[in-house]
């Protein structure tokens, strides 16, 4: 299982720096930006295709958990 959370880390990290990011290296992702919008939508569709349970909560933090009955199946 730990094998599994590294290699989704390490596959998601890029993809995840590439939104927002300046010809400079660095990253703009402001707060409520389309950016950060279509980051926190793109991470929740890739959680729940990893048998996460999504939410957000009302100032849009977004949160995944394993139900105990997907745990065990995996």
């Amino acid at each position: 299982m730990i094998k599994h959370f590294r290699h989704a880390i390490e596959e998601t990290l890029p993809w995840l720096s590439s939104i927002g990011a300046d010809p400079t290296g660095g990253m703009t992702r402001l707060l409520y930006s389309p950016e950060w919008l279509e980051t926190q939508q793109q991470f929740k569709k890739r959680m729940a295709e990893s048998g996460l349970e999504t939410r957000f909560d009302d100032v849009g933090n977004l949160y995944g958990a394993f139900a105990a009955h997907n745990f065990r199946n995996r």
